[in-house]
């Protein structure tokens, strides 16, 4: 019989990750950590921000040349189901 590794079965997807890492660092990053923290380039993570932002999971906020991003409420409870599937799969 073949054994199923789980954790191939069940890996998070990119925007998945970048949710988690957000949710991990108080529902906010600056989108130069969050790129460092999701493992994703910065100009492919400006374009999932932007349909995060869309789908009102997120919300961008300009500080000069920085770009901060915030979970919303919505993003929070989404990140609140992404935790527990984390720790139902370790």
């Amino acid at each position: 019989m073949h054994r199923i590794n789980k954790d191939h079965i069940f890996q998070f997807t990119r925007i998945q990750k970048i949710i988690l890492a957000l949710f991990k660092n108080n529902h906010e990053l600056i989108l130069k950590k969050l790129s460092k923290e999701s493992n994703v380039t910065y100009s492919y993570l400006s374009l999932l921000i932007n349909n995060l932002e869309e789908k009102g999971l997120v919300d961008k906020k300009y500080d000069g040349r920085i770009v901060k991003i915030k979970l919303t409420k919505k993003g929070i409870e989404f990140g609140e189901l992404l935790k527990k599937c984390e720790v139902f799969l370790k």
